[in-house]
């Protein structure tokens, strides 16, 4: 079998380059994108569980509260409680530190209480900080910096240190520098450690922490002591195991997960079809080689152990290849995830993604795999041609034709059972929906491309002439590796046209609510110019001063809580209802109400009353006259339900009160943003630039037009990931066309000659397998807008709804699908050009006599 290899695969290797490169790149995509995601999961998984050691440090059981946090002065009935060995509260926000540009993990600290909670070490500065917190706490601006962090930018005890706060940037005195251990090495070294007195002055947060750390005593089983505080502290707060943290965030991260997968099951995919076609083009050119080998004794199974050995020691340089590709597509799809958990969940240091041995060995494993799988079919076929046939002559050869209408038969029972599974909204629904809508098309495919060219024929020929008529032809008689080609690159097709269904969907649904419920002229937040993670609060005081800005009509100042209603994740928003519904009603908008009589602009500061979600109403089964209860930091508070509304604010579901009743129940002051209506007459630039010069930098005064391209900024960062990966297998598919086409080019060869030798011109010819080229990107280009379509329908239908709650009207992509579209078409046109100067080049007579 070795001396088979040595001596006529390599022979074939160095004679067909194009041909054995396409192999090399199917397989390397294919184990790209196997490692490269499942270096990014564990990551992923690793900043997870990083962010469990630091939230729960020491820590047995951590307590939290509804909506802004827990008291600290609950702190004295955590320590009153029999099991609790050492309890301390703290305090974790993100900040900014606009003179380096990089975000900040502040972690606010008790160092007048309990120290049991605090496994940093000071190598700079205030050495005896621990024993002697009084030296630290003196100073409301003192900070400790962590010692990445300090070397990268240069600072050092008695330096300076700039960052966004309540009221606007302020300088932090740097009192010392921490050890790379513990908290201070979380979030990749950039964390600032404050007093939690000045913590919660600078950041307005009030008598509120984020949690309160506990450790029982040893010999005290947790679950106990859990028990008794649930029952001291009653409703309103959670004692939970500092481990739910992670297993909650790998909850939300869920669909972005199965994004990744999903990306590489496509990626391997293409490669499968790659190999194959490569491997099917190399059986039918070897035909006469092959019969003589079979004429000379060697068997059908040693035939195909040769064709699949062929194909797996291609892969050897491919495994290669696509682990240095995976390495840099790891750390690609690793920074982007975790962005977008950063900017909408939690602080989560960006990790390097590890390219683990054994991981390196089961990707390599991956692509052995896969290139044996794919070489098996075509080489299996190929071992099944009789000797005595092929050495008649290689046109004497017959070919097997593709059945397309059983294939057609079910790939329509698959599409039904895709549409019949898309009746439910759960997740496993959608994906059952999904696969079988992939497998149909794939199924339907040769189907497809006969009815195409049935259709088209006519209008080719009239504008081609007969090398139209000739390059159609072609396709129908080697249905089988055009149909390879066009499913190939009907996956790229469709996820390009998915993947634009999704974003457009979603982007238009979410401007037209905005549009609604936009009614001021400007927003003022701090950190961050949208509500997302990255924004810090606003004091009152300076949302007062916004509001004796000239120039400025009214505020609307805004505030939301993360809590619980039922049982389930809910954000409750308050806000100056009175002033939003008299401004809104000025210019026709407001609240989209589902359900519920039209509001009068007090009628929600009078009483206890809510405007509840579209998605929280449907989860919950409320309706409007109900009622609900939350829990408040200072007592129980019963809201009627008074309309439903659609609100896209909130997955978990959201609902709207008047401010006062946060502040009267909640003891909520501060607010996450204020939108600032405009004067008459006023300009609008005019007024912002005077709001930026009252309250300085740091402040972002955004227009509503610019508050809709950050969303959509963020929403393209979401598939951002997607859509790298859809450039690299719409790339490989196309290089697939070409080694395709070149193959045909050398199949025909006496077919060329005889054409040539009776009169067709080289224009002539190129035309035929340009047409045929671009026909069959043509066909990709219907039959992966028709599957992407109905990707994207039934992940808004199913998954979508699943996951959020949410209806999102489907918008179809016309940018993406004429992007893709005209790319496909062009590109499979350049790849026939490129097989078609080939056969230009080729001798007539040389050619005639061929084989």
């Amino acid at each position: 079998m070795l001396a088979l290899l040595r001596e006529i695969s390599l022979r074939h290797w160095t004679r067909a380059p194009l041909r054995s490169l396409l192999i090399v790149l199917g397989i390397s995509l294919g184990v790209a994108l196997y490692v490269s995601t499942e270096a990014a999961s564990r990551a992923m998984i690793a900043a997870f569980n990083e962010l469990v050691a630091r939230v729960s440090a020491r820590a047995d059981l951590t307590i939290e509260g509804a909506g802004s946090g827990v008291s600290s002065d609950m702190l004295g009935e955590v320590t009153e409680v029999p099991g609790v060995a050492h309890a301390a509260a703290s305090l974790e926000l993100t900040s900014q530190a606009p003179d380096y540009g990089e975000s900040l993990l502040v972690l606010g600290v008790d160092l007048l209480g309990d120290l049991h909670f605090l496994p940093f070490n000071v190598t700079q500065g205030e050495s005896r900080v621990i024993e002697d917190p009084l030296a630290f706490v003196n100073d409301p601006l003192a900070v400790l910096v962590a010692q990445r962090f300090a070397k990268r930018h240069g600072l050092t005890r008695g330096g300076t240190l700039r960052m966004l706060t309540a009221d606007g940037p302020k300088d932090f005195h740097v009192r010392g520098v921490l050890d790379d251990s513990g908290p201070a090495s979380s979030f990749g070294g950039q964390v600032v450690v404050m007093f939690l007195d000045a913590a919660q002055v600078s950041f307005s947060r009030g008598v509120s922490v984020d949690r309160i750390d506990v450790a029982v005593d040893p010999g005290v089983r947790a679950s106990d002591v859990r028990q008794r505080l649930a029952k001291k502290l009653g409703p309103g707060v959670s004692v939970e195991n500092p481990d739910r943290l992670g297993a909650h965030l790998k909850e939300l991260v869920l669909p972005m997960s199965a994004a990744l997968e999903l990306t590489e099951l496509i990626a391997l995919l293409v490669g499968v079809f790659l190999v194959y076609n490569a491997v099917g083009i190399a059986v039918a050119q070897r035909s006469r080689e092959i019969g003589l080998l079979r004429a000379l004794g060697v068997t059908r199974g040693r035939t195909v152990r040769l064709l699949c050995l062929e194909a797996a020691a291609l892969s050897l340089p491919a495994v290669v290849l696509g682990l240095v590709i995976a390495r840099s597509l790891a750390k690609w799809a690793t920074a982007e995830t975790l962005q977008v958990v950063n900017r909408l969940y939690y602080s989560i240091a960006v990790m390097k993604p590890e390219m683990t041995s054994s991981l390196m060995l089961r990707g390599a494993a991956a692509g052995v795999v896969m290139a044996l799988s794919a070489a098996w079919w075509p080489g299996r076929r190929g071992a099944r041609i009789d000797p005595a046939v092929v050495l008649r002559g290689a046109s004497s050869a017959p070919r097997a034709r593709l059945p397309y209408l059983p294939l057609l038969g079910v790939g329509a029972v698959l599409l039904v059972a895709s549409r019949l599974g898309s009746l439910g909204t759960s997740f496993a629904a959608g994906a059952t929906s999904l696969t079988c809508a992939v497998l149909g098309s794939a199924f339907a495919t040769p189907a497809i491309v006969v009815a195409t060219r049935f259709a088209a024929v006519g209008a080719v020929e009239r504008v081609f002439g007969v090398p139209g008529r000739l390059g159609l032809d072609y396709v129908e008689r080697t249905l089988g590796r055009s149909t390879v080609n066009v499913l190939a690159l009907m996956v790229a097709v469709s996820m390009s046209v998915g993947v634009g269904g999704w974003v457009s969907s979603f982007k238009r649904t979410l401007s037209s609510w905005f549009d609604r419920i936009s009614t001021a002229e400007l927003t003022v937040t701090c950190g961050s110019p949208v509500l997302d993670h990255g924004h810090l609060l606003i004091s009152p005081e300076t949302a007062a001063r916004i509001s004796k800005v000239e120039g400025v009509s009214a505020v609307q100042p805004l505030r939301g809580l993360p809590t619980t209603l039922n049982g389930l994740s809910f954000n409750l928003a308050g806000t100056d209802t009175t002033t939003f519904l008299v401004e809104a009603k000025k210019r026709g908008k407001g609240w989209p109400l589902v359900e519920g009589a039209p509001l009068e602009p007090a009628e929600l500061e009078r009483s206890p009353e809510i405007l509840l979600a579209e998605v929280a109403a449907h989860r919950m089964h409320l309706k409007v006259g109900d009622h609900v209860t939350f829990h408040a930091r200072k007592q129980d508070v019963s809201f009627e339900v008074r309309g439903i509304i659609v609100d896209y604010s909130s997955a978990s579901g959201s609902g709207f009160v008047d401010r006062r009743f946060l502040r009267e129940y909640w003891g909520e002051e501060s607010v996450d943003a204020v939108n600032v209506f405009v004067a008459d007459r006023a300009s609008t630039d005019t007024v912002a630039n005077r709001i930026r010069q009252t309250l300085g930098t740091g402040i972002f005064v955004t227009q509503n037009d610019d508050i809709q391209r950050h969303l959509g900024e963020m929403l393209t960062e979401a598939f951002s990931y997607a859509r790298s990966v859809e450039w690299v297998t719409l790339l490989v598919a196309l290089l697939g066309v070409m080694g395709t086409m070149i193959a045909a080019v050398l199949d025909r060869r006496r077919e060329i000659g005889a054409l040539r030798a009776i009169g067709a011109t080289e224009r002539q010819v190129a035309a035929a397998i340009i047409v045929e080229a671009g026909f069959l990107g043509f066909c990709a280009v219907v039959a992966g807008v028709a599957l992407g379509l109905m990707e994207s329908s039934l992940f808004l239908r199913t998954l979508v709804l699943h996951d959020t709650g949410w209806h999102v009207d489907f918008v179809f992509p016309w940018v993406s699908t004429v992007r893709i579209g005209a790319l496909a078409i062009l590109t499979s046109m350049f790849a026939g050009g490129v097989a078609a100067l080939q056969a230009a080049r080729s001798d007539v007579a040389g050619s005639v006599v061929y084989e």
